[in-house]
């Protein structure tokens, strides 16, 4: 049955409009959080991403910037006699900028920027404040508060996810709708700070004495402070590698954790609660988990003395992870990107996860399945060996690719903040 509308009054015609764009909504799987706020760009999964299309030009159809002005609704709605009036279509896939975009060619750009040249070239601090900020310049990540860590459970990432809930009430964090952008920033910022804390903590020993503030933050950068907090020391090399990863693994689109953080904040919650619930989302084995299983296969070929074998195996048992098709028409960048990283510091098992991509590729073309345009080998293969290079454990992996991926829902939950409308007819958050 067809329903006609007749000619309601303004209040009614909004009305209605709104409750079609939401049923619009939820019949394209484009939900992200109640309201309007629905990105034009794809949904991504873990690990493996969909390319994330550049907003482009109504008129022109050029790629529009990453970091230019979000197009406003009444520029390209039709003029009535009160006004511009709102278009369902136009308001359900209205442009909000993209936090990052994979332009033709395959480079990925975090705010404009070249997410290679960031991985090789800038520390997590800066890249950080670019997702959340816009720009490499702003106001850097404060070294973490003394806030010992709350929970010790022998699982890292859960002592993550629940230290970053406990900060709310003891800090007094308040819904996402009761406060304003600035005091959004500094939550988020004071909690990713923290984050990094917590899982240095959780990680050293708790018969060891834990390090001096002093000697914390006189250590340098976040990646620094990270491992100053963990052993007491620095490694430069470790800090780059660390630095390298985070930067990689640190924003990619609508993937299931950015999903999880940008829905968690459409319901108003604190900053501290958007972030946590981030962390139980990456969890799993084909989200940050993965990084851990695939070190395990270059560990298994190291063992075998044969990546053909080793790759084989994982295959026929269903734990081939860090590999299959990237998304991308080439290589992924940020792989590109990690190898050149871990070239340059001569990274020890680097011979060996070069020859366990090459088997994977060749196990993919002996099964006639489709063989990835690039390698096949994805980012959390490539951090994976990284990370093992810092002398992180692997228990630890699946925390280290929250922490990395804390700028990324960051920037998300602050978009989701400043685009949040009020909830409409038959829109209710629980």
């Amino acid at each position: 049955m067809t329903e006609t509308l007749g000619d309601p009054g303004p209040e009614r015609h909004d009305a209605v409009l709104h409750e079609l764009e939401h049923r619009l909504q939820i019949h394209l799987g484009r939900v992200d959080q109640i309201g309007h706020d629905v990105l034009s760009i794809p949904l991504l999964r873990e690990p493996g991403p969909t390319l994330v299309a550049a907003p482009r030009h109504p008129t022109s159809g050029a790629a529009r910037p990453a970091d230019a002005a979000p197009e406003r609704q009444a520029d390209r709605a039709p003029a009535g006699p009160d006004g511009p009036r709102r278009s369902p279509t136009l308001s359900v896939m209205s442009v909000i900028p993209a936090i990052s975009t994979v332009e033709p060619g395959g480079v990925l750009r975090y705010r404009g920027h070249d997410v290679g040249e960031l991985v090789r070239t800038r520390p997590y601090g800066e890249v950080w404040t670019l997702l959340v900020d816009g720009t490499l310049h702003g106001q850097p990540l404060p070294p973490a508060e003394s806030f010992p860590l709350p929970v010790r459970t022998g699982d890292h990432r859960v002592d993550l996810q629940a230290a970053l809930a406990a900060l709310a009430p003891v800090w007094g964090f308040l819904p996402i709708t009761d406060v304003d952008g600035v005091r959004l920033r500094s939550d988020l910022a004071r909690a990713c700070s923290m984050a990094y804390s917590f899982l240095a903590q959780s990680a050293r020993s708790a018969d060891l004495p834990s390090i001096g503030r002093r000697e914390i933050v006189g250590a340098g950068g976040l990646a620094e402070r990270f491992l100053m907090t963990w052993r007491g020391e620095v490694s430069e090399g470790d800090a780059r590698a660390l630095n390298a990863c985070w930067v990689a693994l640190a924003e990619h689109g609508l993937a299931t954790s950015t999903r999880a953080a940008r829905l968690i904040a459409g319901t108003g919650a604190d900053a501290a609660a958007c972030l946590s619930g981030a962390v139980a989302a990456s969890s799993g084995p084909i989200g940050g988990g993965a990084t851990a299983r695939s070190l395990g296969l270059i560990e298994a070929a190291e063992h075998r003395g044969d990546a053909r074998a080793a790759v084989r195996a994982a295959f026929e048992a269903g734990t081939l992870f860090g590999f299959g098709n990237s998304g991308y028409t080439g290589a992924d960048p940020r792989v590109t990107a990690l190898r050149r990283v871990a070239t340059d510091l001569g990274v020890r098992r680097l011979e060996v996860a070069t020859a366990v991509a090459e088997a994977a590729r060749a196990e993919y073309a002996d099964r006639d399945l489709p063989v990835p345009v690039d390698r096949g080998d994805q980012v959390m293969f490539w951090s994976a060996l990284l990370f093992d290079h810092a002398r992180v454990p692997a228990r630890m992996f699946t925390a280290m690719f929250a922490c990395a991926r804390l700028a990324g829902w960051s920037a998300h939950v602050a978009q989701v903040h400043e685009h949040r409308t009020a909830p409409g007819p038959g829109m209710i958050g629980t």
